[in-house]
């Protein structure tokens, strides 16, 4: 099975609208779909925003759901560049499509990741 981690709700409506035989229930203040995807058995966890809950919705995808693949869908960071003045000046950033990951927080801490 492969399983989608997501963080909000509206960035996994469209997955969940293209699954075939949906079952869609509430686990570990979780919402998970579960169902076809293509024809393979695909699951989505709505884990909410963070890297903690994105950790708790992988791990409950593997222990609870055995998944054989697991896919990270969403976006990272923030929506508006910071310090370009008022909300209402403020202009969108760049979308990015990043072939790695990288922790900040872990970098400014332990060196380069």
């Amino acid at each position: 099975m492969i399983c989608y981690i997501i963080a909000m709700a509206k960035e996994a409506e469209p997955v969940i609208k293209c699954m075939k035989a949906v079952t869609d229930k509430t686990e570990c203040g979780k919402r998970v779909v579960t169902g076809k995807l293509f024809s393979k058995e695909a699951a989505v966890v709505v884990c909410g925003v963070g890297k903690v809950n994105a950790a708790a919705g992988t791990q409950y995808a593997i222990d609870k759901l055995c998944a054989d693949a697991i896919v990270n869908i969403g976006v990272a960071g923030e929506r508006f560049r910071p310090h370009s003045g008022n909300l209402r000046n403020r202009r969108r950033g760049p979308i990015r499509l990043r072939p790695d990951a990288a922790e900040r927080h872990a970098a400014r801490h332990f060196g380069r990741v």
